[in-house]
């Protein structure tokens, strides 16, 4: 047996002998486990290239092999014909497509560093004999900050400040008027007013006021100016930035005028005349007078380059209408139509985008050879029945008017009441869809007098007579006492003076604007009747007119259980239902067109791309009175503009048939109305005979103006001059000289 220690020993050199070998079986081990570890990230890292990227990978290989390309199409263009000289009609386009500049700067090209080593080459170039006007034209970023802001900054920034001294007048009148009591007759409100406004111009006219509001001008452009061009600068000064678009779709008169403010600025203003430059393409050429030397001229740190927009030539006169195309990115081929017929037509506007596929070879040369190609599909012109001439005209008084006023804004219409074709559709405030991403204010898009529904006020009243002479109830002769005031319920309705005329016809009732009279009318009319004498003239209901958003306003108040003598003897009367400019002028159109009751329409034609019409026929929608009624009322109308309340309405030689109405306006609590806050319109047609137009025009919050008569109806009168004169209607009877 061996001893205790040899054991030991033989141990410790068995011990020996075999590490070796496991060290070796671990490692052998940890390489095998790496190397499965490995081999299964192989294998995943492949099934997630090979599987689940498969189509991101194909598409890649794919655009190595092919060349792939959208087509983008022509959007339609919208027209209206317009007269000649010659007596004839051409197409002129509202809406059309145009190459317009997006300008952008290279921040990197403009570090001091930068433009030092361009002073030097250019040092050197003229050394060689160069010319300075074939060499890039260098400015320092802070007169391009100041040149940039002139040019797209300034007019709009000045317009600003002066509508913000505007605004502040008007809120100070609004003011003063709030404080007026909503118990006063009419002409204590008038009076008022009138004192407050004439409070208001000896205050403008005061030599220290004006002497502080230009002070405060100045300070305000100033402050203004600095912020816009440290703008510029923190753009201007970004370092190594590649590109930076500082404004898009200018035309290119208004690069040109950039191009000669810079070059007035570096080479003299007797160098150049803004007529020696031109573009060719995305380049400005100069060209002096009298030599035939060109230059293409390139400015360090700016340039410009183009694509296709939507264009609209006639800026902000038809906006309401139109609406404009709105681009998500650069690559938006197509765009998307938002408000007016823009939005409603967009799909037939727009077209359809066509696709290109090819194959690219070695050297990236495209082969279109059997590979797929399909063609973009251009979109439909339409063509409006919008007069330009009326359009033009109504539009700019319009905008007048609420300025002379200080109204917070209008709408005119204007049809053919045979019909239903628009003539003319205005609201204000209104944008120039060239540049509406400028508004801030998302109302200005709307379309007034399709989209806000109003209370009409009195001009209700030719309506309500309508049906009253429609149905056999009252005749022009029936009479009627007027004490001023009416008991409905234990509700008292006045007249808007506050005085009575004792026994009257319903002529007077037309005539002098009487609420008793209205009431009266209804009253005999009986509440079922009045209601539904009311909604054949479409009131309650959308016109279907191709606008999108379109208020049907709202006649609910005729259908309530709860007060309803009460609510029908205010609706008489235009109070406590409401409707579109559009409505009231459709429902005049009745009266003008033996009671018939058309549809209205803006589209005239739709023109496909392959020449296919589609051609828009008049829609009679019901008769909403018979053409005796009407008639009778069109006379009564005609003694309202020749003897009542409208006689500035009137045109000189025609006999005009139309009715005012001065319109108070809810508060927005919902109980009652606001002090000195009122709507003025205007609804009328000429000659009465045989009439060439309906209009209604509406002034919203017409401010030193209480009627109707003061507001809406003169800017009737003059639009109504220029379209019997424009469409050359005989005169009715001798004109006085």
């Amino acid at each position: 047996m061996p001893r205790p220690d040899r054991l030991v020993a033989q141990s410790s050199r068995f011990n020996i002998h075999h590490q070796p070998n496991k060290k070796f079986n671990t490692h052998l081990k940890l390489v095998l486990i790496f190397f499965i570890i490995a081999g299964l990230m192989v294998v995943a890292r492949l099934f997630w290239l090979q599987i689940m990227n498969h189509d991101y990978y194909l598409a890649k290989a794919r655009d190595q092999q092919e060349f792939y390309a959208e087509l983008a199409p022509s959007r339609g263009q919208i027209f209206v014909y317009d007269k000649t000289t010659n007596g004839g009609k051409e197409l002129y386009p509202l809406a059309t497509n145009r190459r317009l500049f997006n300008l952008y700067i290279v921040p990197r090209d403009l570090e001091i560093n930068k433009i030092n080593q361009l002073w030097e080459e250019q040092t050197k170039a003229k050394e060689k004999g160069y010319s300075d006007y074939s060499l890039p034209v260098i400015i320092d970023p802070h007169d391009l900050a100041e040149v940039l802001f002139e040019a797209f900054d300034q007019p709009a920034i000045i317009a600003e400040i002066k509508q913000t001294e505007q605004n502040n007048l008007k809120k100070q009148l609004d003011e003063e008027m709030s404080k007026l009591p909503s118990a006063s007759s009419s002409e204590e409100i008038a009076i008022a007013k009138e004192a407050i406004l004439k409070k208001q111009q000896d205050l403008l006219a005061d030599k220290f006021y004006q002497e502080m509001a230009q002070a405060r001008y100045d300070a305000a452009l100033k402050e203004k100016s600095e912020a816009k061009i440290a703008d510029y600068l923190k753009i201007l000064n970004k370092g190594n930035d590649p590109y930076e678009v500082i404004t898009k779709k200018l035309e290119g008169e208004q690069i040109l005028k950039l191009y000669f403010k810079i070059l007035s600025r570096t080479w003299g203003d007797a160098t150049l005349s803004p007529d020696d430059l031109s573009l060719d393409g995305e380049t400005v050429v100069w060209q002096p007078k009298n030599k035939g030397e060109k230059y293409s001229i390139t400015i360090n740190g700016l340039g410009q380059t183009s694509r296709e927009y939507r264009y609209y030539p006639e800026k902000n006169i038809e906006a309401n209408i139109l609406g404009f195309v709105s681009f998500a990115n650069d690559d938006d081929l197509i765009g998307q139509g938002k408000y007016g017929l823009e939005e409603a037509f967009d799909d037939i506007l727009a077209g359809r985008a066509g696709v290109v596929k090819g194959d690219v070879s070695a050297n990236r040369a495209v082969i279109l050879g059997g590979r797929d190609y399909k063609a973009q599909t251009n979109g439909s012109d339409l063509i409006l029945t919008i007069d330009r001439s009326i359009q033009n005209f109504a539009c700019t008084k319009l905008l007048e008017t609420v300025a002379k006023h200080q109204a917070d804004g209008g709408s005119v219409v204007i049809t053919n009441p045979k019909t239903g074709a628009v003539l003319a559709m205005c609201s204000a405030p209104n944008f120039d869809p060239n540049n509406y991403s400028l508004i801030k204010n998302l109302e200005h898009f709307n379309n007034q007098s399709t989209f806000e529904a109003y209370e009409p006020g009195s001009i209700f009243k030719a309506i309500t007579m309508a049906i009253g002479i429609d149905q056999g109830k009252v005749t022009p002769q029936t009479t009627y006492n007027d004490s001023g005031s009416v008991m409905v319920g234990h509700n008292k309705i006045n007249n808007s003076d506050f005085k009575g005329r004792g026994v009257v016809n319903m002529v007077r009732v037309l005539q002098d604007s009487l609420n008793t009279g209205a009431v009266f009318v209804m009253r005999q009319i009986g509440l079922e009747n009045f209601r539904a004498g009311v909604a054949k003239f479409g009131f309650g209901e959308e016109t279907g007119i191709e606008l999108p958003a379109e208020s049907a306003g709202s006649i609910n108040n005729l259908y309530q259980k709860f007060g309803q003598e009460i609510n029908a003897a205010t609706a008489s009367f235009g109070q406590g239902i409401n409707v579109t400019t559009l409505q009231m002028a459709m429902a005049f159109g009745a009266l003008a067109n033996e009671g018939k009751l058309m549809r209205p329409y803006l589209v005239q034609e739709i023109v496909s791309p392959d020449g296919t019409r589609v051609m828009a026929e008049p829609q009679v929608v019901t008769q909403a009175i018979s053409p005796e009624a009407a008639r009778t009322v069109g006379g009564m109308l005609v003694n309202v503009v020749e003897d009542g309340h409208g006689k500035k309405a009137g045109v000189e030689g025609y006999y005009v048939a139309g009715k005012t109405g001065t319109a108070q306006v809810p508060s927005k609590n919902g109980r009652g109305y606001i002090a000195g806050v009122n709507i003025g319109s205007f609804a009328g047609y000429a000659p009465v005979d045989d009439p060439a137009f309906v209009m209604v025009v509406r002034i919203d919050h017409p401010r030193g103006v209480i009627w109707a008569e003061s507001s809406a109806a003169p800017l009737f009168g003059e639009i109504a001059n220029f379209i019997l004169k424009y469409k050359q209607i005989p005169a009715e009877r001798p004109i006085k000289n």
